[in-house]
């Protein structure tokens, strides 16, 4: 059914002739300017490294960097550290409020994970460069992992925000163009907005150039290569860097202009202050790791858990993460119901009776008959806990005591007792027709399932923890950790070296 929803949504779209919402609400805080960074990077095609890197922070001018030859490791790392620097104290500056970093898709994110798995745990440089390296690539750890975490908005991708927050008359795959997405979204021109989407297609927003592009530069590579003095290489470097500078600046200034887009598009979902306190938490505990690792602590690897009650504990976690943001969002956005509905996890009916009961010899509960649509999916089952959508707090829990379908399966009976005496929260009239029911959201049980895995793999060591033997029995199988995560940068080549 939630395919199905998004098939209706996207045939609404092309019947409208434009995007049409997804969402009530815009579900992400933006703050102001002066909070915000933009960054955006190219590479060169067949290279992981990026060639090039722009930022603009708040309202300043926007900062470009550039490498001749991005298989040169060494001027890359100092390019790299040059935008490291900025990131960081983009956010060691905040002082209490909200920062956010801004990237123009997912290749984007991809490309900090790159960073944070080359650098984060690099151990051969310049002292000073090597430094500011680790600390460059852990920040950029943080932030790729925060656009994976729905409960976290410290670095957005735009395009993945667009495509959340509108439904567009086009093929998915054509939706992971920014420039696209923002054409559809603009005003109408004489040629109309199809045609206008799709000639913006024709310009790259990726990290990747466009290939003609890379086949006009290539010469100009070669030539810096063969050049023996900085002389004549200048000019060489000269053409390189201006069109690598173009590129960067047009993908930041359609960054900022969707980003513009974007804030006016809806107002803020209540909720969504939520997700802001979980992200300066965030902000937080990852200040309290750097202090560790300033001690000598051991600096988590961007690739690997090392452990599975380590792999375990991070699942439960973003599990936790992923059901906090829709329990902040639901309550105030119809549309984040629908979705709800559409999974089979919610229902909407018509009350026919609210009671009072005595469940046992004392025990007084309110008692509610909903009479459901019998066609739609249902996952939620009987002694389920289930909420009134609107019940901010999501105290009013009521759960599900009997669910009786309709021969003909066109309707379903649902009786539900509330499990508080005097149940908080929306309290529907006998009539009340459409009340949505959704199952209770409670990242809280997750969280807790985290902590006990953590516990047990504390006191596996004595065998005192319950499972202890399974944990042990899997350190025994597991291999060592023998990937190489240190990098050596002597100038001109760089030297990959095993950690021991």
């Amino acid at each position: 059914m939630a395919a199905e929803r998004d098939t209706a949504l996207r045939l609404r779209a092309y019947l409208a002739g434009g995007p049409i919402a997804r969402l009530e609400h815009r579900p992400i805080a933006v703050p102001p300017a002066k909070d915000r960074m933009l960054a955006a990077f190219v590479r060169m095609g067949g290279e992981s490294s990026p060639w090039a890197v722009g930022w603009k922070r708040g309202r300043r001018a926007i900062e470009i960097r550039t490498v001749p030859e991005a298989r040169r490791r060494s001027d890359v790392a100092v390019m790299v550290a040059d935008f490291g620097d900025e990131l960081c104290s983009h956010f060691e500056s905040a002082e209490g409020a909200l920062r956010q970093l801004w990237i123009p898709g997912s290749t984007h994110a991809e490309m900090l994970h790159f960073i944070a798995l080359r650098y984060s745990r690099a151990k051969k440089a310049d002292p000073e460069l090597l430094a500011r390296l680790n600390r460059t690539g852990r920040r950029c750890g943080q932030m790729f992992d925060a656009t994976q975490n729905p409960n976290s908005v410290l670095c957005i991708d735009l395009t993945a925000r667009l495509r959340e927050m509108f439904a567009f008359p086009c093929e998915p795959v054509r939706e992971n163009h920014l420039g696209h997405l923002l054409a559809w979204l603009g005003p109408d021109g004489k040629e109309g907005r199809a045609k206008l989407a799709k000639d913006a297609e024709v310009f790259a927003v990726s990290t990747s150039l466009d290939p003609e592009l890379e086949r006009v530069l290539a010469p100009a590579v070669e030539a810096w290569n063969d050049a023996q003095t900085d002389a004549a290489r200048r000019p060489h470097a000269d053409r390189i860097r201006k069109a690598l500078e173009s590129e960067i600046r047009r993908r930041l200034e359609l960054l900022e202009a969707g980003l513009e887009i974007y804030d006016d598009a809806a107002g803020e979902n209540p909720g969504a202050a939520l997700i802001s306190s979980s992200s300066m938490q965030e902000l937080t505990r990852f200040e309290g790791s750097e202090a560790y690792h300033s001690d000598g602590g051991f600096v988590r690897s961007p690739e690997t858990d090392h452990s599975p009650t380590t792999a375990a504990m991070s699942y439960a976690q973003k599990d936790a993460d992923m059901i906090a943001a829709r329990a902040a969002l639901v309550p105030f956005d119809r549309a984040c119901q629908a979705e709800l509905l559409a999974e089979g996890n919610a229902f909407a009916g018509d009350v026919l009776s609210v009671e009072t009961v005595v469940i046992g010899t004392k025990t007084i509960r309110k008692q509610l008959t909903v009479a459901t649509d019998g066609a739609l999916p249902l996952r939620l089952r009987e002694q389920d806990s289930v909420v009134i959508a609107g019940d901010a707090d999501g105290k009013g829990v009521w759960k599900i005591h009997q669910i009786t379908p309709d021969p003909k399966g066109k309707t379903r009976t649902i009786r539900l007792v509330a499990m508080q005496a005097n149940p908080t929260g929306p309290m529907p009239k006998r009539g009340a027709v459409g009340v949505v029911f959704h199952e209770k959201l409670d990242p809280e049980l997750r969280r807790r399932l985290a902590r006990m895995v953590f516990q047990t793999k504390e006191l596996a060591t004595d065998g005192t923890a319950p499972g202890a033997w399974i944990l042990e029995q899997l350190a025994a199988r597991e291999p060592s950790d023998t990937a190489p995560d240190t990098e050596h940068f002597d100038g001109t080549t760089t030297r990959v070296v095993q950690d021991g």
